[in-house]
């Protein structure tokens, strides 16, 4: 199951698999081959989803930059920069989302820690998605019964795990569906989990947290692989969910005090 996966060095593989028959002296053999491709798939998903995701984006700006030019209502020419200012937020957090999982997986990405206060962590994230396209007609509730606690971290990379998994949760639940967010401090560990009222089932479950794998369709499935390889190889916490028809499923990272 998900949460007996490895906690430290955290690797997902994919494979080209082969089969050929041989007769030797009246028997059959098989010649079974692995070929590592990992790094194809990899390079694969990122363009794919990468360009996608700017391409939707940069749409949507020049169509707002469109409507502004033709404005000449001073209320609807500031609520249009309001707009712009979202996207083009949103556009600069895509880029660098992308740059520090390539950085990563190569080793490279760099860990500032800093004091950082729980409630902050799950008010900021939720704010940052309160305009994006996936919270369009959902809400997003902050558990109210959460911890205040102040722990050592880097904010950015937990906020963009916590980012992830809320918009994981706000595209499995329908219009009008609630997704929470909320932080509790339990001994030596504070948890931050992200709960729908959805179901995964029992066969895509086990394939949570591979790079490749989506329920959302082909070249997808980066965001659940990135929770897993920021927070447990960089922030050296356990990252994991629990899924069952009665209770919905809640996502969740446990880090050390």
């Amino acid at each position: 199951m998900p949460d007996n996966i490895k906690k430290k060095g955290f690797q997902a593989y994919d494979f080209r698999v082969t089969t050929s028959p041989f007769h030797w002296n009246d028997d059959t053999f098989y010649m079974f081959s692995l070929i590592d491709i990992s790094s194809e798939k990899r390079h694969k998903a990122l363009e794919k989803i990468f360009f996608h995701d700017i391409m939707n984006k940069t749409g949507s700006l020049f169509g707002f930059i469109d409507l502004l030019k033709n404005e000449n209502d001073i209320d609807k020419i500031k609520e249009l920069i309001e707009f712009l200012d979202i996207i083009n937020k949103d556009l600069t957090e895509e880029i660098r989302s992308q740059r520090d999982l390539s950085a990563a997986e190569s080793g490279d990405l760099q860990v500032k820690i800093e004091t950082n206060n729980s409630i902050d962590m799950i008010n900021a994230s939720a704010i940052q998605l309160k305009h994006h396209e996936v919270t369009k007609d959902k809400t997003i509730a902050v558990d109210l019964k959460s911890d205040s606690v102040f722990f050592n971290t880097d904010g950015e990379m937990l906020r963009r795990i916590l980012i992830n998994m809320l918009k994981n949760a706000l595209e499995a639940v329908p219009v009008g569906g609630i997704v929470t967010i909320g932080c509790n401090k339990e001994k030596k560990v504070i948890i931050f989990w992200v709960h729908n009222n959805a179901f995964i089932p029992e066969k895509d479950q086990l394939q949570i947290f591979q790079r490749s794998f989506s329920t959302k369709g082909i070249n997808r499935g980066l965001g659940t692989y990135s929770m897993k390889l920021l927070g447990e190889s960089y922030l050296n916490g356990h990252v994991g969910f629990q899924s069952s028809e009665k209770e919905g499923t809640k996502f969740y990272i446990r880090l050390p005090l």
